[in-house]
């Protein structure tokens, strides 16, 4: 991606996230940028372009980090403490009055999201509860296709929730976290994630 691209991309994103997606212009992402809307036009086609691309970045590096953590973590609980933790960490941008806009005005680059978590990101959690009870640390009673829909329903909710500050978003993103990994583990995951060897994955999140 050219650098140019990437600070529109960028800037949009941040004025998205605070001001919503209507009623950021093209011309008001142009003059952020310090470039004219001819020049905004070289790059990307409309507004929805962007969100397209600031959406599909975002979903793309989440899968992307999802699929690399079997490589570099000895087990199940390991996984998906850093894969809640990436999500908290990354989702800046999805503030209420982008997704609200998001869903009123963008339908197409919503149902990418839901595409993105049906296909990618609910197998991923299915995937990894099934190998969480056959390392013996998953309760073996647990649902993995609802226990990951409920998860990313908490996780809109909070989202979508224009009350709350975004420390206060963190915060309760990070009791959900914690919340769900321990109505996953049984006694012995307890104690695998208390352990010295697992520091490297605290559930501090």
């Amino acid at each position: 991606m050219k650098n140019k691209q990437l600070e529109i991309l960028e800037t949009a994103a941040v004025l998205f996230s605070k001001g919503g997606i209507k009623k950021t212009s093209v011309e008001i992402i142009s003059r952020q940028c310090g470039i004219s809307k001819k020049t905004f036009y070289t790059y990307y086609s409309d507004k929805e372009a962007v969100i397209k691309d600031i959406v599909e970045n975002a979903l793309s590096r989440t899968e992307k980090y999802a699929s690399t953590l079997s490589e570099t973590s000895s087990d199940a609980a390991c996984d998906l403490i850093r894969f809640f933790k990436f999500i908290q960490n990354n989702i800046a941008v999805f503030t209420p009055v982008f997704i609200s806009d998001l869903f009123k005005f963008y339908p197409a680059v919503n149902d990418c999201i839901r595409e993105y978590r049906s296909k990618k990101f609910l197998p991923f959690f299915m995937e990894n509860i099934k190998r969480g009870v056959q390392e013996g640390c998953y309760r073996k009673s647990v649902d993995g296709k609802l226990t990951g829909e409920l998860y990313f329903r908490q996780i809109d909710l909070t989202l979508e929730d224009d009350s709350l500050t975004a420390l206060e978003k963190f915060t309760v993103l990070s009791y959900i976290n914690s919340f769900f990994l321990h109505g996953i583990v049984n006694g012995f995951g307890v104690k695998q994630l208390y352990s010295d060897g697992n520091q490297k994955c605290s559930i501090k999140f």
